[in-house]
């Protein structure tokens, strides 16, 4: 029986697969991955102290930290960037067609959840769509394969509660 209202999984996996095109998008205007780092390291060379310790000591080549770092990636260098972009972009745009497909006709959810769940997990060559556009899509098309029961009732639904 063909419901009027869209689904919720696959509303998350247009969300999901739309944060995921901008992520990417905003990576190829950058030419570079996203980073969000709380100190001015660009290496771990910088952020440690390399110098030998004392040669007496059990462990000599143990490195002394120098002060707190944080860095998250949203994004592989190397990856991300040229000609592997349009790569990711194209998963991106699929997982996007793929859902909005499923929230006009869920019929075909069984053969179409699958591609959204494997282009998710691509995604996160590109940093995921922030990381919540992977986990909305991850998640909307985990319960897309289980579709005619409500959200709560899906394995992932229970995973969640």
């Amino acid at each position: 029986m063909f419901k009027t209202e869209s689904p919720l999984p696959f509303i998350l996996v247009v969300v999901g697969a739309t944060l995921i095109l901008i992520n990417g998008l905003w990576i190829g205007l950058n030419n570079y991955p996203i980073i969000l780092a709380s100190a001015p390291a660009s290496s771990l060379s910088q952020v440690y102290n390399t110098t030998k310790l004392n040669m007496t000591s059990v462990n000599s080549s143990a490195l002394a930290p120098t002060g707190f770092w944080t860095r998250i990636n949203l994004g592989i260098p190397d990856y991300s960037e040229n000609a592997w972009l349009v790569v990711w972009l194209i998963f991106a745009a699929l997982s996007l067609m793929c859902g909005l497909s499923l929230t006009i006709d869920p019929r075909p959810h069984g053969n179409l959840s699958p591609i959204i769940v494997l282009c998710s997990f691509a995604s996160l060559a590109i940093g995921g769509g922030f990381i919540i556009g992977f986990v909305l899509s991850l998640v909307g098309g985990l319960a897309g394969i289980e579709w005619p029961k409500p959200l709560h009732n899906t394995s992932i639904g229970r995973f969640l509660r």
